[in-house]
Protein backbone atom coordinates (compact mmCIF):
# COMPACT_ATOMS: atom_id res chain seq x y z
CA UNK A 1 0.00 0.00 0.00
CA UNK A 2 1.40 3.32 -0.53
CA UNK A 3 1.98 6.02 2.16
CA UNK A 4 -1.47 7.79 2.81
CA UNK A 5 -3.14 5.33 -0.20
CA UNK A 6 -6.60 5.00 1.79
CA UNK A 7 -6.67 9.31 2.30
CA UNK A 8 -6.15 9.80 -1.28
CA UNK A 9 -8.96 7.38 -2.20
CA UNK A 10 -11.52 9.08 -0.29
CA UNK A 11 -10.59 12.44 -2.00
CA UNK A 12 -10.60 11.29 -5.07
CA UNK A 13 -13.92 9.70 -4.32
CA UNK A 14 -15.62 12.75 -2.98
CA UNK A 15 -13.77 14.88 -5.47
CA UNK A 16 -15.62 12.91 -8.49
CA UNK A 17 -18.54 11.36 -6.93
CA UNK A 18 -20.83 12.39 -9.43
CA UNK A 19 -18.72 10.80 -12.18
CA UNK A 20 -18.34 7.38 -10.13
CA UNK A 21 -21.83 7.68 -9.73
CA UNK A 22 -22.41 7.63 -13.42
CA UNK A 23 -19.50 4.87 -13.65
CA UNK A 24 -21.22 2.47 -11.43
CA UNK A 25 -24.66 3.22 -13.22
CA UNK A 26 -23.18 2.59 -16.79
CA UNK A 27 -21.94 -0.34 -15.28
CA UNK A 28 -24.67 -1.61 -14.16
CA UNK A 29 -26.69 -1.35 -17.24
CA UNK A 30 -24.04 -2.87 -19.48
CA UNK A 31 -23.85 -6.30 -16.69
CA UNK A 32 -27.69 -6.04 -16.49
CA UNK A 33 -27.49 -7.78 -20.13
CA UNK A 34 -26.04 -10.88 -18.53
CA UNK A 35 -28.64 -10.73 -15.39
CA UNK A 36 -31.62 -12.68 -16.90
CA UNK A 37 -31.84 -16.07 -16.00
CA UNK A 38 -31.56 -17.49 -19.85
CA UNK A 39 -30.44 -14.34 -22.33
CA UNK A 40 -32.38 -14.59 -25.14
CA UNK A 41 -30.69 -13.00 -28.60
CA UNK A 42 -32.09 -12.60 -31.68
CA UNK A 43 -30.35 -13.85 -34.84
CA UNK A 44 -30.46 -11.26 -36.98
CA UNK A 45 -29.67 -12.55 -40.77
CA UNK A 46 -25.70 -13.29 -41.26
CA UNK A 47 -25.16 -13.79 -37.57
CA UNK A 48 -24.46 -17.28 -36.58
CA UNK A 49 -23.84 -18.95 -32.94
CA UNK A 50 -19.45 -18.07 -33.09
CA UNK A 51 -20.87 -14.68 -33.98
CA UNK A 52 -22.98 -14.45 -30.89
CA UNK A 53 -20.96 -15.97 -28.90
CA UNK A 54 -17.29 -14.17 -29.76
CA UNK A 55 -19.23 -11.07 -29.78
CA UNK A 56 -20.64 -11.61 -25.85
CA UNK A 57 -16.88 -12.40 -24.67
CA UNK A 58 -15.42 -9.14 -26.30
CA UNK A 59 -19.10 -7.19 -24.78
CA UNK A 60 -17.86 -9.10 -21.30
CA UNK A 61 -14.42 -8.27 -21.45
CA UNK A 62 -15.28 -4.52 -22.58
CA UNK A 63 -17.38 -4.56 -19.15
CA UNK A 64 -14.30 -6.25 -17.55
CA UNK A 65 -11.89 -3.25 -18.69
CA UNK A 66 -14.84 -0.50 -17.77
CA UNK A 67 -14.61 -2.01 -14.02
CA UNK A 68 -10.62 -1.59 -14.28
CA UNK A 69 -10.84 1.80 -15.51
CA UNK A 70 -12.94 2.96 -12.97
CA UNK A 71 -10.74 1.27 -10.22
CA UNK A 72 -7.41 2.20 -11.11
CA UNK A 73 -8.92 5.51 -11.78
CA UNK A 74 -10.56 6.04 -8.28
CA UNK A 75 -7.13 4.62 -6.39
CA UNK A 76 -5.35 7.47 -8.97
CA UNK A 77 -3.83 5.53 -11.17
CA UNK A 78 -4.53 7.38 -14.40
CA UNK A 79 -1.47 6.84 -16.44
CA UNK A 80 -2.04 2.91 -15.88
CA UNK A 81 -6.10 3.79 -16.19
CA UNK A 82 -5.04 5.19 -19.70
CA UNK A 83 -3.54 2.07 -20.83
CA UNK A 84 -6.82 0.21 -20.27
CA UNK A 85 -9.00 3.42 -21.93
CA UNK A 86 -7.09 2.21 -25.35
CA UNK A 87 -7.76 -1.42 -24.45
CA UNK A 88 -11.45 -0.61 -24.16
CA UNK A 89 -11.61 1.47 -27.15
CA UNK A 90 -10.04 -0.65 -29.35
CA UNK A 91 -12.01 -3.68 -28.13
CA UNK A 92 -15.82 -1.50 -28.54
CA UNK A 93 -13.94 -1.02 -32.85
CA UNK A 94 -13.48 -4.83 -32.63
CA UNK A 95 -16.75 -5.56 -31.47
CA UNK A 96 -18.24 -2.29 -33.86
CA UNK A 97 -16.66 -4.12 -36.88
CA UNK A 98 -17.65 -7.41 -36.11
CA UNK A 99 -21.42 -7.11 -35.39
CA UNK A 100 -21.74 -4.34 -38.23
CA UNK A 101 -24.11 -5.57 -40.70
CA UNK A 102 -22.11 -3.86 -43.61
CA UNK A 103 -18.47 -3.02 -43.95
CA UNK A 104 -17.08 -1.05 -47.06
CA UNK A 105 -13.07 -1.76 -46.85
CA UNK A 106 -11.16 1.80 -48.21
CA UNK A 107 -7.33 1.83 -48.21
CA UNK A 108 -4.55 4.55 -49.15
CA UNK A 109 -4.83 8.05 -48.49
CA UNK A 110 -7.93 8.72 -51.09
CA UNK A 111 -9.93 6.41 -49.18
CA UNK A 112 -10.64 4.21 -52.69
CA UNK A 113 -12.87 1.62 -51.59
CA UNK A 114 -11.29 -2.06 -51.89
CA UNK A 115 -12.84 -4.74 -53.95
CA UNK A 116 -14.81 -7.36 -52.88
CA UNK A 117 -13.82 -10.91 -53.59
CA UNK A 118 -16.51 -12.78 -55.73
CA UNK A 119 -18.25 -15.22 -53.72
CA UNK A 120 -16.75 -13.63 -50.41
CA UNK A 121 -18.86 -11.27 -49.34
CA UNK A 122 -17.78 -9.51 -45.49
CA UNK A 123 -20.25 -11.45 -43.73
CA UNK A 124 -20.60 -10.93 -40.23
CA UNK A 125 -19.86 -14.25 -39.45
CA UNK A 126 -17.06 -14.44 -42.48
CA UNK A 127 -15.50 -10.84 -40.05
CA UNK A 128 -15.57 -12.91 -37.34
CA UNK A 129 -14.11 -15.84 -38.41
CA UNK A 130 -11.38 -13.60 -40.19
CA UNK A 131 -10.53 -11.94 -36.84
CA UNK A 132 -10.63 -15.28 -35.07
CA UNK A 133 -7.73 -15.93 -37.38
CA UNK A 134 -5.78 -12.67 -36.60
CA UNK A 135 -5.47 -13.72 -32.97
CA UNK A 136 -4.48 -17.12 -33.70
CA UNK A 137 -1.89 -15.48 -35.96
CA UNK A 138 -1.08 -12.63 -33.76
CA UNK A 139 -0.51 -15.35 -30.77
CA UNK A 140 1.89 -17.36 -33.20
CA UNK A 141 4.31 -14.50 -33.58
Amino acid sequence: MFPDEDAVRRRIRAENAEAFEISGALLDLALSAFSEEKLSIAKPRGVDGAVITYSTGLYAKACKLFRSIVLLAEHGLLRDADILVRALFETMIVLHYLLRHRVILRVGKKRDRVSSVPGKPLTTAFRTVLYMAHLVFERQR
